[in-house]
């Protein structure tokens, strides 16, 4: 560390303050004080305070600062001033051997003279090596305090709660008997569980619709936000949204945590099922609401589903659909987008389920969510059943626990009791949710009957998820596109031919036995639905 030049006279202060939480920030305790000591020192001293730079939030362990950076860069830009840099504390410059020497070194480059207010800085070999002391005691506190934060994290995540910061849709509330603990936040938290249960139940189909989804419900309230696909993913897995913890970076396994989540362990469960089962689309840095055939348009020569994509003209960009299969011969072969969805406008507009068949539509989804619900109610017997049994096993263990010498085997015994109350409050959560309210029963039957009623019309004004929605029921097989011919006969599922077929075949029915066979005659007839 070279030594300051002493001839220099120095007439401008800058003040640096600094505070390593954001608690401080928020709260207001620390900047001011350091600032107000600054200035009174600058004034004693007869320096004028220039400029304060303060650093909001950012630990002394790094060289890297926004605050810090921007006063080296202050000094930069006035080469000619010479500056007194006036600090509260030593460790305000640093908490890192390493960091302090090559700031010191940084400010006595520009001619910069470090004053701290509880520490006498000097020249002298004395000084230097004092210097250097009180910058490997500020390191040690600060890794000391690292560790003594790392396992109070530790301890309050065994416990329970989580420590780090809220995902969304969730916040810390203060609490007599907890202290600090998660609580849903609302609208975000209605909005991500109503997201989450659509996928659950393959209303929302890819990362995508969910995405959309949810920045939909967000613009409908006016609501500011952005989401990337891996925030889907995030939202998607947090274990924290079921009333669940894990963390398995500190050895934290899965367990109940204090607080109260907003989706319930099943249908977490349902959703990481499904992301570990069904083929996970692949994430799209350009999807947008601009194609929403994109994937269910199939190529007409190798049938392979269609991507999509804007191509720059001399004046303006055009929407094309084309398959990149690199075996294809109907390789970029570009087709105009509305070309293609206006085909599909028509294609959807002769799918229509007839009245009749809706109703009996209505009435097969009402009996058979009834039989589940008689289902529902024998599966909650065993449930109860279940809940008994492992009673009866924690308290044989805790018994066990109450006789037992060895730490080692205590510890066995304690977590076991642990795994087992986990399955146990899982099992009474079970039971004590109602699967099968008629009011969902009522909203869901309705939603599903009114795509399969007028799936041109939900295609036309719905939202792009609904779009999806509609594609997902009908042709999640895709449909092939020619140039020349427009869409081929789909492939439907079983259900939608059911419904929207206007006229059945006869000879297509298969009769039952003992039933004496039609007449030629008859059996060429056409059987009619009306």
């Amino acid at each position: 560390m070279k030594l300051q030049k002493q001839t220099i006279e120095y007439k401008k202060a800058l003040i640096y303050c600094r505070v390593s939480s954001q608690r401080q920030v928020q709260e207001g305790h620390g900047l001011d004080s350091q600032e107000t000591r600054g200035r009174a020192y600058a004034k004693d001293h007869g320096l004028e305070v220039v400029k304060v730079f303060n650093e909001e939030g950012i630990s002394g362990g790094l060289f890297d600062r926004p605050a810090m950076k921007a006063l080296i860069k202050f000094l930069d830009d006035k080469p000619l001033d010479k500056f007194v840099v006036i600090i509260d504390d030593l460790s305000r410059l640093a908490r890192d051997v390493k960091v302090h020497i090559d700031l010191r070194a940084a400010l006595i480059a520009r001619e910069a003279k470090l004053q701290c207010l509880n520490f006498n800085i000097d020249d002298s070999e004395e000084g230097e090596t004092s210097e250097l002391l009180m910058a490997v005691v500020a390191q040690h506190q600060r890794k000391a305090n690292r560790r003594q934060v790392i396992q109070k994290m530790h301890a309050r995540l065994e416990r329970g709660y989580w420590p780090f910061c809220p995902p969304p849709g969730l916040r810390y509330t203060a609490n007599v008997v907890h202290g600090k603990i998660l609580t849903p936040s609302q609208p975000v938290a209605g909005i991500l569980k109503d997201a989450i249960e659509k996928y659950a139940d393959f209303q929302l189909v890819t990362y995508e619709d969910v995405q959309q989804f949810i920045l939909n419900r967000f613009k409908a309230i006016k609501l500011p936000g952005r989401l990337a696909l891996h925030g889907v993913k995030n939202i998607l897995t947090n274990v924290l949204y079921a009333g669940y913890i894990e963390y398995k970076d500190w050895g934290v396994e899965l367990k109940k945590a204090q607080h109260k989540g907003f989706i319930s362990w099943e249908t977490f469960q349902k959703v990481q099922k499904r992301l570990d089962v069904v083929a996970k689309p692949r994430l799209r840095k350009d999807y947008k609401e601009d194609f929403p055939l994109r994937n269910f348009v199939l190529c007409e020569v190798c049938e392979k589903a269609m991507t999509a994509a804007w191509f720059k003209g001399k004046r303006k960009r055009f929407p094309y659909y084309l398959c990149k299969n690199k075996n294809c011969a109907n390789r970029r072969k570009s087709i105009p987008k509305d070309k293609v969805e206006m085909a599909f406008s028509k294609l959807i507009k002769d799918l229509k389920a007839k009245p009749k068949i809706s109703d009996l539509l209505q009435e097969c989804l009402t009996e058979a969510w009834m039989h589940r619900k008689e289902n529902d109610s024998a599966d909650k017997v065993m449930l109860e059943k279940q809940v008994s049994f492992l009673e009866e096993r924690i308290s044989a263990l805790m018994e066990r626990v109450g006789s037992a010498t060895i730490p080692a085997v205590i510890s066995r015994y304690e977590k076991e009791i642990e795994k087992l109350a986990a399955q146990q409050a899982s099992l009474v959560e079970q039971i004590k949710k109602d699967n099968y309210t008629d009011s969902n029963f009522l909203a869901t039957s309705k939603e599903v009957v009114k795509h399969l009623e007028e799936p041109a019309k939900e295609w036309e004004n719905g939202l792009f998820y609904q779009k999806r929605l509609v594609l997902g029921m009908y042709f999640y097989r895709g449909v092939v596109y020619s140039q020349n011919t427009g869409f081929q006969t789909p492939n439907l599922p079983l259900i939608v031919k059911l419904l929207t077929q206007k006229q059945v075949p006869k000879k297509t029915l298969v009769e039952m036995p003992g039933v004496k066979p039609g007449s030629k005659t008859d059996s060429s007839d056409n059987y009619s639905q009306d």
